[in-house]
């Protein structure tokens, strides 16, 4: 539980963060592959320095799923990470660590 610029200080959060990334590069790869063209062509080192860069613009906020979480609310896990375990799935592209994180999320808002 921390603010934007706190997940580049957190041993914990950032090592996921990096796999999150580098699943959602493997999507997109696998769906571009099977003549989804309308898809981006997105390295893993592209994504990571994308969301470094909004990290950093952002270090001092607090994301809206946090808040979400915070205050009991439904969150947008199931349209974020839950899209890539579905595309991954229709593709074959093994995504635990945005399955794992999308559920953890959802029984974090259910516990609430």
């Amino acid at each position: 539980d921390c603010t934007n610029g706190g997940v580049l200080k957190d041993d914990i959060m950032l090592p996921p963060a990096y796999d999150i990334l580098q699943e959602i590069s493997l999507v997109l790869q696998a769906m571009r592959k099977n003549n989804h063209d309308s898809c981006p062509s997105v390295t893993k080192a592209t994504l990571n320095d994308f969301v470094l860069n909004v990290i950093h613009q952002t270090k001092d906020n607090s994301c809206s799923m946090r808040e979400d979480v915070k205050n009991g609310r439904k969150t947008e896990i199931e349209y974020l990470n839950g899209y890539i375990v579905e595309c991954g799935r229709n593709f074959n592209v093994p995504t635990l660590v945005n399955s794992d994180i999308r559920d953890q999320i959802q029984r974090m808002n259910t516990a609430k």
